[in-house]
């Protein structure tokens, strides 16, 4: 009895030329199927597609059903009769006091990294200044967004955002997906469960909630259509990548906290490999989808621009263009410098409209 053919691309006992391989065959030497009888090569193979297929549906579905709480959220705003006298907050004098003075720590702390990256020849003396920056950078996040939500929604966003990037940091880690193949060396500091350093997950709550606020007023002029939603949600993404282009190259070049494993021979991003900023973008569109509704003010009142956001973003990014000017990272300098202005310009833009 003759052998049941193999399908195209699967080696064979045939002497003679090898077949040429065709898209079918190299699917199934990807998935490890060679061999197995065609009728149930496809099915493994559709079952296969079918699993990454109904993910993607699943993400797709949790990045929609947000756009649209946002933009309907936002239109219950905007077409809502303002009181006499509106009230722009609930938040109490006492924590309007500490959000004053928690940004004011911040952007000293903000001034002072910058200083030191820019004149001190010893990085390493001050490098405990990135840790505090970080830590004042969250509070005044967290505060700053309570002054126009509920302290318990932004307190919940904010742990669901920390917990999430750091679920996906640890991923990462572990297996290469989806920022590329690295590995954290011993200046990262304390890890969680020693997986993942203790900041980074409070990285993604800076970059979430104040890259969210800045698209919010790149877009205030569309407020009122119903794509709102979604230009916030995808431009908020597009912030994070540009933010991790001046990220990546201050604690990969600078303060040497990981080590990227893109292989020689590729273009990178300073050691990063070009799917990293996927990473980002993909990672930040996944927290959107769970923590948009907690970040909506539900109140039907007509609110003023809200620039915190906006100043967080700005003083951050400001450190990496003085940490990589220093470090003669021009490229660097360059893409973060103009996505900062750009920003800058746009938001201020859109604020008076």
């Amino acid at each position: 009895m003759n052998p049941r053919p193999a399908l195209s691309g699967c080696p064979s006992n045939r002497v003679g030329p090898t077949p040429p391989v065709g898209r079918l065959g190299k699917a199934l030497q990807r998935a490890g199927l060679c061999g197995v009888p065609p009728l149930p090569a496809v099915k493994a193979l559709a079952a296969r597609w079918l699993n990454i297929k109904a993910i993607a549906k699943a993400a797709f579905a949790f990045i929609c059903l947000a756009g649209r709480i946002h933009s309907r959220g936002e239109l219950m705003n905007a077409n809502s009769k303002p009181p006499e006298r509106p009230a722009v907050t609930d938040a109490s004098p006492a924590s309007r006091s500490v959000h004053v003075v928690v940004f004011a720590l911040f952007l000293v702390g903000a001034i002072a990294r910058g200083a030191t990256l820019l004149l001190a020849q010893d990085n390493e003396r001050w490098v405990w200044l990135d840790g505090l920056v970080l830590l004042l950078a969250v509070l005044t996040t967290l505060t700053g967004h309570a002054q126009r939500l509920p302290l318990e929604k932004v307190l919940f966003a904010g742990g669901v955002t920390a917990f999430m990037g750091g679920v996906v940091m640890a991923v990462g880690a572990g297996t290469g997906v989806p920022f590329g193949a690295f590995t954290y060396t011993a200046k990262a500091g304390g890890r969680i469960l020693g997986t993942v350093p203790w900041w980074l997950p409070l990285i993604w709550v800076v970059v979430i909630f104040n890259g969210r606020g800045v698209a919010r007023l790149v877009f205030r002029p569309w407020r009122k259509t119903r794509h709102y939603g979604f230009l916030v949600i995808g431009l908020t993404g597009l912030l994070a990548m540009a933010f991790a282009s001046g990220f990546d190259a201050f604690a990969n070049k600078i303060n040497h906290y990981w080590l990227w494993q893109a292989g020689q021979g590729r273009l990178t991003w300073y050691g990063a490999p070009w799917v990293n900023f996927l990473g980002w973008l993909l990672t930040t569109l996944l927290i959107l989808a769970f923590t948009t509704p907690f970040l909506l003010n539900k109140k039907p009142q007509k609110s003023p621009p809200f620039y915190h956001p906006l100043a967080v973003w700005l003083a951050l990014n400001g450190v990496f263009v003085a940490g990589t000017t220093a470090h003669h990272l021009w490229a660097a300098v360059g893409v973060t410098a103009a996505a900062s202005l750009g920003a800058l310009g746009f938001a201020l833009s859109g604020a008076r409209g």
